[in-house]
């Protein structure tokens, strides 16, 4: 943020604004994009559960497995972390100047939640506003811990889900229910399959919003389980944002080189845990093979969200490599705008309501479609902020949060 000459607080633009953040953010969206593909063509949270792989042709069993081992929960936890980290910077310049910090971040929030909700309803039910909108509550809690502090709770936070799932594994087996999937559960998950494959892909608007909101109440265990994780990463945002990580690089160096050497050797284990959890590949029971896939996807993806972060904040340091990703900043600078518009293309092409080809169109041809869509954004990012200071959405998001209109056009 800034202050004017008549000290009013408004948002942050232009020198002020972190460039390496904003690409590492444009970065996470691709990701987030590729990920979020499969959910968009594929009643993907009910195959998610199946025993065997739902994909039968080698090039969508590949482009499958590639999507998990490289991109699957490495790019929301980037988000999540960077999330954590532009509320401290949000935060701070507040409180240098002396506004109502709390009053202002709670009605970023709600403005966030409200953007979530819509997103759920009128567009996709996979939304990650909602969850850190309510999550994002819990971080005035901790905005003045010390950063060791910070660091000691994002540990016990990341550990709660691994023994809540290690606790059901043991309850299922004691009780013998382990070997395979219920086969009540398993006909369930077959209804759930076709139900969608029929309603987003012929249904009208309105039953779309139905089987929309089933698919979200669904999840919303999953979402429940998934939170303490979603905070962790938030407090290890602030604590990097504490480190000023991104904007004393030099100083921080120690630090990103132990986050890239730990980050690969952490990952690449537990994501192989992921893996091989996530298809059964070891033949081993079907709850204690969901269970590694869990496990392995929450630490294994935590793990490499921060090789990835090192990794990319390093070749930003090299001029060549800087102008090649520096594109990326414009689609980071307009993350809210770009997260919602690739709902809307997304559901565009497989929903009833556009082109109908929910369930037709694989991985392989998912992973062409996200790269085409990401680059139409790259493009359209650079030409709007060359013209406007903030993107649509964060302009709208900006205007709630100071409710006053902010000026759009430089």
């Amino acid at each position: 943020m800034e202050i004017n000459k008549t000290e009013r607080l408004i948002p942050v633009t232009g020198k002020e604004r972190i460039v390496t953040l904003d690409i590492v953010r444009g970065f996470a969206l691709l990701g987030i994009l590729l990920v979020n593909m499969q959910l968009y063509l594929s009643p993907y949270p009910y195959t998610l559960m199946y025993e065997t792989n739902w994909w039968t042709g080698t090039s969508d069993i590949l482009a499958d497995y590639f999507i998990t081992i490289f991109a699957e929960s490495k790019f929301f936890t980037i988000f999540s972390f960077l999330f954590g980290y532009g509320f401290y910077i949000f935060m701070e310049r507040a409180r240098d100047k002396g506004k109502p910090v709390v009053k202002l971040y709670v009605r970023r929030i709600l403005a966030l939640l409200i953007f979530g909700a819509l997103h759920i309803v009128l567009l996709w039910w996979g939304d990650i506003l909602h969850l850190y909108a309510v999550i994002g509550v819990l971080l005035l809690f901790f905005i003045n811990r010390s950063p060791k502090a910070l660091l000691v709770w994002s540990v016990i936070l990341i550990i709660i889900p691994v023994i809540i799932l290690g606790g059901l594994t043991a309850l299922a087996a004691a009780v013998g229910g382990t070997d395979t999937a219920d086969p009540h559960f398993t006909q369930f998950l077959d209804e759930q399959v076709q139900t969608s494959l029929q309603v987003y892909s012929q249904g009208s608007f309105i039953e779309i919003i139905h089987q929309r909101l089933a698919d979200f109440s669904f999840i919303v265990a999953y979402s429940i389980i998934m939170a303490p994780h979603v905070l962790a990463l938030f407090l290890l945002g602030v604590y990097a944002a504490k480190k000023r990580l991104f904007q004393d690089i030099d100083a921080n160096g120690p630090l990103l080189r132990k986050a890239w050497l730990w980050g690969l050797i952490v990952g690449i284990s537990f994501v192989f845990l992921q893996f091989t959890g996530k298809y059964n590949l070891l033949g081993i029971s079907y709850m204690s093979s969901q269970v590694h896939y869990m496990i392995g996807t929450f630490i294994g993806g935590t793990a490499l969200c921060f090789f990835y972060i090192a990794t990319l904040t390093f070749l930003l340091q090299k001029p060549n490599w800087f102008r090649i990703l520096s594109p990326l900043g414009d689609v980071g600078r307009m993350a809210l705008t770009n997260y919602l518009s690739q709902s809307v293309i997304a559901t565009t092409i497989f929903y009833g309501y556009g082109l109908g080809l929910f369930g037709q169109v694989g991985p392989a041809w998912g992973i062409v479609l996200t790269f085409g869509i990401f680059t139409l954004q790259v493009y359209f990012s650079r030409y709007w902020m060359k013209r406007y200071r903030f993107g649509p959405m964060e302009w709208l998001w900006r205007t709630m949060t100071y409710l006053k209109v902010q000026p759009l056009k430089k």
